[in-house]
């Protein structure tokens, strides 16, 4: 799990989300993406973009929770190896883009879970 650092390190262009109805929120995704590396310390990193409400790094992470195995399951067993979730591994990463602002809670709670 990759969480943000402190925005006041980042330096932004406040125009770049002028007219955003939530500018606030913005600018901190703007922050937050800003950082140098968002996979730092990351052996393997599936990277979803335009992940909706993040069931692929569902499948990844909890594939016991959808079965009979998903399809999904022989993509990651061949990429990540089978043994992707013995043993704790903090060296596999999941970074999801998803622009739609109505799932940003439900991706806030994947990433603290």
């Amino acid at each position: 799990m990759i969480l943000p650092h402190s925005y006041s390190t980042t330096t932004l262009n406040s125009s770049v989300c002028s007219g955003v109805k939530n500018e606030a929120g913005c600018m901190a995704a703007v922050a937050w993406s800003s950082q140098d590396n968002l996979a730092e310390g990351c052996q393997h990193l599936f990277l979803d973009v335009g992940s909706n409400i993040g069931v692929h790094t569902r499948f990844l992470y909890e594939p016991d929770l959808y079965l009979p195995r998903h399809p999904y399951d022989d993509i990651f067993d061949g990429i990540f190896g089978r043994d992707r979730l013995q043993n704790d591994r903090q060296d596999l990463c999941s970074i999801g883009f998803e622009p739609n602002p109505l799932h940003r809670r439900r991706h806030q709670d994947l990433a603290n879970a």
